[in-house]
């Protein structure tokens, strides 16, 4: 499942449509997501990090990254680091032999978002930079887009730009 929104300026009209969510697709996408990620196409941290601590998983969810400095607004994936709580059974970190609903994903491994939250430690924040200027920038989740709407900046004009709920989709 996941819901999208519209981020529009009144005063220049941009506009952008953005994610949250996978649908699904999830359990493909995280695996998709772990195997780069393992093999460095996601940077030297993500690699290191899997390196160093072989029952680590990450959040593939969207998120929505902007650049307070060129004002770039960017849908990503969070892709922070977790390790499992000490007292999750090896059973419950080994995720193994897991069946989705949607495509041919039996025994695909993969962490759902809401099981980083019950099992899982943050343990990393993964470094975002922005695409068009290289600065950080600043991460907004779908828990947090109370946040986004007004205080967020136009790109195009500086203008305090909205977001609003747009739909769900799967």
């Amino acid at each position: 499942m996941g819901t999208f929104y519209r981020i529009h300026c009144k005063k220049c009209g941009y506009e952008k449509h953005v994610g949250f969510g996978t649908g699904f697709l999830f359990p493909e996408v995280y695996e998709k997501t772990v195997s780069a990620a393992k093999k460095g196409e996601l940077g030297e941290a993500l690699k290191k990090f899997f390196a160093q601590n072989p029952d680590g998983v990450i959040d593939v969810s969207n998120v929505i990254a902007v650049c307070p400095k060129c004002k770039n607004i960017e849908e990503v994936k969070d892709l922070s680091m977790y390790l499992p709580k000490k007292d999750v059974s090896q059973r419950e970190k080994n995720l193994n032999r897991r069946w989705s609903v949607a495509m041919p994903f039996y025994e695909k491994s993969y962490v759902i978002p809401w099981e980083l939250k019950e099992k899982y430690n943050l343990y990393e924040n993964y470094p975002h930079k922005c695409k068009k200027c290289g600065g950080d920038v600043k991460i907004f989740d779908e828990e947090s887009i109370e946040n986004f709407s007004g205080k967020c900046k136009c790109p195009r004009c500086n203008n305090k730009i909205e977001m609003q709920f747009a739909g769900m989709w799967d």
